[in-house]
């Protein structure tokens, strides 16, 4: 503290005691810095305001990329509304199911990573002292894309069980396995059928022929 020092060299020569360099360089020393102390912190919130408008010009950057990948996104789940498949009424074989599943887990992938991003994005708008954004966009991306992945995702697995159920070997079958499963992927089938009748017509048809197949695998289950 320079004025305790002060009142320390002040109380030394009122009373006349011998004072020598080893004493006064010191004394010097901390008087001069105390006259440059304020240029020393005027140049420290020059660099440390520099750093952080550079951190926020970062971020403005990050924030614009991620809106347009969100757009991008966006774009790829509102072409999965003319995304249909083909069903063989006889096999309940579906065409082409392979590369739409394909699709659909790349656009869930894309959806993972966006939502990375978006939690990181709010921890750098926090740590800057921002508001935090909401990401309305990724959010509506997100729930309108949640029973495409769905309807695909049973349709996939569907498509894969029926195979086994129909020619593969019974006696390796479990028939209440069975029955559980047909019974979750036809309630799924039909409740995703109703959501998507207006948003995409093609999907819909597909679940709808879905929910057909498993209604005639439920007939044959006494079968087993």
């Amino acid at each position: 503290d320079v004025g305790d020092i002060k009142r320390r060299l002040d109380f030394l020569f009122e009373h006349n005691y011998d004072i020598n360099d080893f004493v006064l360089v010191p004394v010097g020393i901390a008087f001069s810095w105390s006259r440059k102390i304020n240029a020393h912190l005027n140049v420290a919130r020059t660099e440390i305001q520099r750093d952080r408008d550079s951190l926020e010009q970062q971020l403005k950057r990050r924030k614009q990329q991620f809106a347009s990948n969100v757009d991008a996104f966006t774009t790829n789940v509102e072409d999965m509304t003319h995304v249909g498949a083909t069903m063989d009424k006889t096999t309940g074989t579906i065409k082409d199911i392979g590369k739409i599943k394909k699709q659909v887990d790349g656009l869930r992938e894309e959806e993972t990573t966006l939502t990375q991003e978006a939690e990181d994005l709010n921890s750098e708008e926090d740590r800057l002292g921002w508001p935090l954004s909401d990401f309305e966009a990724l959010l509506g991306a997100k729930k309108m894309f949640v029973p495409f992945y769905k309807l695909w995702g049973v349709a996939y697995h569907y498509s894969k069980a029926q195979q086994r159920w129909r020619k593969g070997p019974v006696c390796q079958l479990n028939a209440e396995e069975v029955e559980k499963t047909i019974g979750d992927m036809w309630r799924e089938v039909y409740k995703l059928g109703k959501q998507l009748e207006d948003l995409s017509p093609l999907a819909s048809k597909m679940a709808l022929e879905i929910k057909l197949q498993l209604d005639q695998l439920k007939h044959d289950l006494p079968l087993l």
